[in-house]
């Protein structure tokens, strides 16, 4: 059956809580034709915590008054978000993916939202990502999720072609706010542009396959039963919701910006899952994708999928950080989109204050106890052990898994010690005799 559309229709989603429930019952007697005959006692509305680019509502009637469809999701997209999302393509990928059995179904459209079905599921929290019962059926989830068979491979903008096309957007915002422009004037459009150019040229080294992927997998865009629900058995071990910046984009994109959700919205990164726990969760992933068992998978392929996580995890930061500076512009919704883009860009003053604390730590590991230079940054190379043009024998580039090559120029991190290919940071030997202290795109 079709989805009712009505383009005329919108919802004041700041209106006050009693005229807002009662615009919203009677858009569903409006659109759900075994509706039409509610009155609004039959109707409760309840708002739905946790998204931070809609408002979300349930409704839900009694069964017997209705049939099958006993409650649904009621969405309000969040004020100017069609400049950055293209809803027609959300729809459409909305109906793709429930005929691939992933999310509800779509029962209804208006000016500014739509109706869908509710799903008797819970969305998993932050903590739950890394918890061993859930790795693998999201690893597989995703895996089946990539092989949708979508249009519009040809055109992949996911992730720096957005970042760039939302960095136009934002460079000349000004805000009425005095608090709010303070605090935008603290970000440097130009360094951003330059580490996303940096991260760009060590994405290309690890040749992430593309997929269609779903680009926003948080915690609360994956559903699981509730396990003392009367009808658990019959939902879906696990599903995804909400396809807002699902297209075509690198492999990589979704592994990593998966990784960085395990944080929260609160940005504890220290839940960002290490070496061996982001390699158990791609190994379960190869596992579904060539459908063997996981104790088979190419150890050094499996190394490989993880730089290629954690270099596309950078470009989730950036991604994230910058679709923050839109709707610090433009939602209404309750949430400090500034200090959550401060905390993905790292583009405050604070972040300025903890550079110089850096380097006066990383001076203070070039010299020994008595003031100079300590041992391995004297001999190595005969030149500052950053920047080489012949790595140590065992030194193998962080991204591209590469050796050095004769009259290859690589570089070495001052916070972490890792060695990368040039190449793949953008990075020069003329440009690093510019420079001070280089930390690499992971750190």
């Amino acid at each position: 059956m079709a989805a009712v559309h009505q383009e005329e229709l919108v919802i004041d989603g700041q209106a006050p809580e009693p005229r807002l429930h009662a615009a919203i019952r009677a858009a569903c007697r409006q659109l759900l034709p075994s509706w039409d005959a509610l009155n609004d006692a039959d109707m409760d509305v309840a708002y739905i915590t946790g998204g931070i680019s809609n408002a979300l509502f349930k409704v839900s009637v009694p069964a017997v008054a209705v049939g099958a469809v006993s409650a649904v999701a009621f969405r309000i997209y969040g004020d100017s978000t069609e400049r950055f999302i293209d809803r027609s393509h959300e729809l459409g990928i909305m109906q793709l993916a429930h005929q691939h059995g992933f999310g509800p179904q779509l029962l209804a459209t208006f000016g500014n939202g739509r109706i869908e079905e509710f799903l008797q599921m819970r969305s998993l929290q932050p903590s739950e990502l890394a918890a061993p019962e859930f790795v693998p059926k999201i690893a597989a989830t995703l895996c089946r999720f990539h092989g949708i068979p979508a249009s519009g491979k040809e055109h992949v903008r996911t992730p720096f072609g957005r970042i760039y096309e939302w960095l136009d957007m934002a460079e000349h915002f000004t805000f009425s706010d005095e608090d709010k422009q303070k605090m935008f004037a603290t970000f440097n459009f130009a360094a951003m542009r330059a580490e996303v150019q940096a991260v760009e040229a060590a994405a290309t080294v690890v040749c992430s396959p593309v997929v269609f992927a779903h680009n926003d997998l948080l915690s609360g865009n994956i559903m699981v039963p509730v396990a003392d629900a009367a009808d658990a058995a019959a939902q879906p071990s696990m599903t995804f919701i909400d396809f807002e910046y699902s297209e075509y984009a690198p492999r990589g994109f979704d592994w990593g910006n998966h990784f960085c959700e395990y944080a929260g919205f609160d940005c504890d990164y220290s839940r960002y899952p290490d070496a061996q726990q982001a390699a158990e969760f791609i190994r379960h992933y190869l596992a579904a994708d060539c459908e063997s068992s996981r104790a088979h998978v190419d150890e050094q392929q499996l190394e490989r999928c993880v730089a290629e996580a954690n270099v596309y995890a950078l470009a989730a930061h950036q991604y994230w950080g910058t679709w923050s500076f839109l709707q610090a512009k433009w939602s209404k919704i309750d949430f400090d989109y500034l200090a959550y883009a401060q905390l993905r860009e790292g583009g405050s003053s604070g972040e300025d204050e903890e550079a110089s604390d850096e380097e006066t730590e990383g001076d203070e590991r070039g010299k020994d106890s008595s003031g100079g230079e300590d041992e391995e940054s004297s001999k190595e190379f005969g030149m500052s052990r950053r920047t080489v043009t012949s790595a140590p024998a065992a030194a193998t580039c962080t991204t591209s898994f590469g050796s050095l090559g004769p009259g290859e120029f690589w570089i070495q991190c001052d916070t972490c010690d890792r060695w990368f290919d040039g190449k793949c940071v953008g990075m020069t030997q003329k440009k690093a005799g510019q420079t001070d202290k280089w930390k690499c795109p992971l750190c």
